[in-house]
């Protein structure tokens, strides 16, 4: 994965008077970017694709996680079936992430979110049955490997801020994937810095939950005895901006940094978070970060939907 590699770039401060930097995860050079890349690429790098005769995974329509996968299989000639967890989007157009999914030749199938485990475990059931050999992986890529991948990009990071001590990385925190790595790979190079998760969807109880869980399977992956309390899982709860809801706020934060940085931060994910991040700065609990890291894990194909195009205009 030495190819994937994303440029720091040093923002405008915002008027938080900090020195405020965003690793640029949207740039990664495949698949318009952001952290699935990483994320899918070590999930492949450790996995024997010969056998695979297809591919299923699910998310929502607006998913960064069903592009890259549907992408990444079109490049190995392995179909893919990504089932949208939305029962209202076959009755729209597609568009975003599910517009390149489709482009990509992935299979979409519709589910309500509350059938989900049946309606996978049926589909699963019926490809075995018609002797597929299928690969599920589970919605954003949550697993062990797909975490190593950020536990791998420590290394990166640590090289591009030599000099600039960093205190602290804020960063969209969904299924915790991205998140846990982080902290495994923060400790496993003895890097003392603060790593903060926004919430983009789950409550930060079940971030928690699933980053504990990543953690304890990367200790037996690394053959390590670390230790994480709860405050090396810091995740922030953002659940007054919803999950797909796009309000003024996230469009004069998208504006806002578009117009000062020249960086456009997707609706669904890394606006909401940077909103988030903007007032939890400006916060007593959090003065003390001075130098901060910025994680955009990407999503720009969010931006040309008809939901954020109707909310700029108002």
């Amino acid at each position: 994965m030495s190819e994937l590699i994303s440029p720091i770039t040093l923002l405008d401060d915002h008027g938080f008077w900090r020195r405020l930097f965003v690793k640029r995860e949207d740039l990664l050079p495949k698949y318009f970017g952001g952290n699935k890349v990483r994320i899918l690429a070590s999930i492949f790098s450790e996995i024997d694709i010969q056998d695979i005769t297809r591919v299923v995974s699910f998310g929502s329509r607006h998913s960064n996680h069903i592009r890259v996968l549907a992408a990444m299989m079109l490049e190995r000639d392995i179909p893919c079936d990504l089932i949208i967890l939305d029962d209202e989007s076959k009755k729209s157009l597609a568009e975003g992430n599910e517009l390149l999914a489709t482009l990509y030749n992935a299979n979409i199938h519709f589910c309500p979110s509350n059938e989900a485990h049946e309606y996978i475990d049926s589909h699963l059931c019926n490809l075995k049955k018609q002797g597929e050999k299928a690969l599920f992986i589970p919605g954003g890529g949550h697993t062990v490997d797909g975490a190593n991948g950020y536990v791998l990009a420590v290394d990166e990071i640590i090289d591009q801020t030599r000099g600039l001590d960093i205190d602290c990385i804020f960063l969209p925190t969904g299924t915790g994937t991205t998140q846990a790595g982080l902290i495994f790979g923060s400790k496993l190079r003895n890097w003392n810095v603060k790593i903060i998760g926004v919430t983009v969807a789950r409550s930060p109880e079940r971030c928690k939950k699933e980053i504990r869980s990543l953690l304890n399977e990367l200790n037996k992956r690394y053959y390590t005895q670390f230790f994480f309390n709860d405050d090396d899982m810091e995740v922030v709860d953002n659940s007054e901006k919803p999950y797909g809801a796009i309000d003024k706020d996230i469009v004069d934060t998208i504006r806002a940094v578009a117009k000062s940085d020249g960086i456009v931060l997707d609706p669904i994910y890394n606006a909401k978070t940077f909103w988030k991040t903007e007032r939890m700065i400006k916060d007593k609990e959090y003065s003390s970060c001075k130098n901060i890291l910025y994680l955009n894990t990407g999503g720009t194909p969010n931006i040309f939907t008809k939901n954020f195009s109707e909310a700029l205009r108002q």
